[in-house]
């Protein structure tokens, strides 16, 4: 699929909710979890700098000012509490918000002109009840804290990388590359997994839709002697879990590897790039931290 077919398959989705009468609620709760998403991102800025300032007065054991900073990171601490419990809250119910929004328009639609009766003749569409069911939850779960996730990044992206520009220009620009090559690499190392993870959810419904078959039409079974039957197709579905399971846990596995990699050695470049400057006393510990 395309990325212009990608988006405006997502658009279809997700434009019906925010154009609908309901839109105001949810833009109203919206607007309130950017507020305090920015509101995180400046107090995480500010934190940086209470650490700084903190180790440089250890560095040269200044008292005084050591406990005065104490006090600001008791301020910071009252203020960001409240910001990360709410920010959760409120992203909470947007999620409920939309989702129940968009439960009922899908049962509207499933059950105008009898689409459910098309839909149940029809191989093109497997195990509707769980796509109203789980997958919608999913879609507006993953919708939300993945858009939120971009806004926050690239703010949060742009506040950091002003503050590592002033301290050094030839530390930010590596550490750019080194973001921008691990982003690619991961992205290659986890594509296969979401094909991996969209059959592990079908094949999932497809083994609880045999479940489920079996509950509803006990009473003919028992009266056809048809448990074996049964019995084999059960097993079949539950097979098809595990194996796609063992491929998914295995594709884990891999994009671990370098991820750990990856995100741990990130650690030392500051050091390998910034030592030498330290030792020189052109800038304080606290920076370097």
């Amino acid at each position: 699929m395309s990325r212009c077919g990608f988006v405006g398959e997502l658009w279809s989705l997700c434009s019906p909710y925010w154009t609908s009468n309901d839109k105001r609620r949810g833009l109203a709760v919206l607007g309130g979890l950017l507020a305090l998403g920015w509101g995180g991102i400046g107090l995480s800025v500010f934190a940086s700098y209470l650490d700084r300032d903190l180790i440089n007065a250890l560095s040269i054991q200044n008292a005084s000012q050591f406990q005065h900073l104490l006090l600001l990171y008791g301020a910071w601490f009252v203020a960001v509490v409240p910001v990360y419990a709410f920010y959760g809250y409120i992203n909470g119910k947007l999620v409920s918000t939309w989702r129940d929004w968009m439960t009922r328009w899908l049962m509207a639609a499933n059950l105008t002109h009898r689409a459910y009766y098309r839909i149940s003749q029809s191989d093109s569409i497997d195990n509707p009840d769980q796509r109203i069911s789980e997958d919608v939850n999913t879609f507006v779960t993953s919708s939300i804290s993945l858009s939120l996730l971009i806004v926050s990044s690239l703010i949060t992206g742009a506040a950091f990388a002003t503050i590592l520009w002033w301290i050094s220009p030839k530390l930010a620009l590596i550490l750019f590359a080194y973001a921008a090559g691990g982003t690619a690499l991961s992205f290659t190392l986890g594509s296969r997994l979401v094909g991996i993870n969209f059959n592990q959810q079908r094949l999932e419904a497809d083994f609880r839709f045999g479940l489920v078959h079996l509950r509803d039409n006990a009473e003919s079974m028992a009266l056809s002697s048809g448990e074996n039957y049964e019995l084999r197709e059960i097993g079949r579905r539950l097979v098809n879990v595990i194996r796609n399971f063992d491929r998914l846990i295995i594709w884990q596995r891999n994009l671990s590897f370098f991820t750990t990699a990856y995100g741990n050695s990130v650690k030392l470049l500051p050091y390998m790039v910034l030592g030498s400057t330290y030792f020189t006393g052109r800038i304080q510990l606290g920076q370097l931290t």
